[in-house]
């Protein structure tokens, strides 16, 4: 995982993540899904320092993460199920029987509210 700066033209790494699925939080953080460990993990965005790690039991790899209106953080994974989890507790439900869910275009809260319109 890493972050382009191009202003130097460099790439800032975050050694130890591998993930799939990102979203910037209000809080602060950015929520990746990681692999091969199945979960989450939580990424300063000023410093990219690592913030809290969410292990989840699922037999299939992290896909897709979004932010929705209230603040919560969905993960889907490449079967059948999805993670609400409160960035403040760190507690989560797992709501499952879903078919191939993703969260590109079946969720856009937190992107959706910060959407701009140009100008011009």
């Amino acid at each position: 995982t890493a972050r382009y700066d191009p202003e130097t033209d460099t790439w800032e790494l975050v050694p130890g993540v591998t993930g799939l699925g990102i979203q910037e939080h209000p809080d602060g953080f950015m929520w990746m899904g990681t692999f091969p460990t199945t979960g989450i993990q939580a990424i300063d965005v000023e410093t990219l320092e690592l913030g809290p790690f969410i292990p989840l039991a699922s037999p299939s790899q992290t896909k897709g993460v979004s932010i929705d209106f209230y603040g919560y953080v969905w993960l889907v994974d490449m079967t059948d199920s999805a993670w609400r989890i409160d960035p403040d507790t760190l507690q989560y439900d797992v709501y499952t029987g879903l078919n191939q869910p993703y969260t590109y275009s079946d969720m856009t809260g937190w992107g959706l509210t910060n959407v701009a319109n140009p100008q011009g």
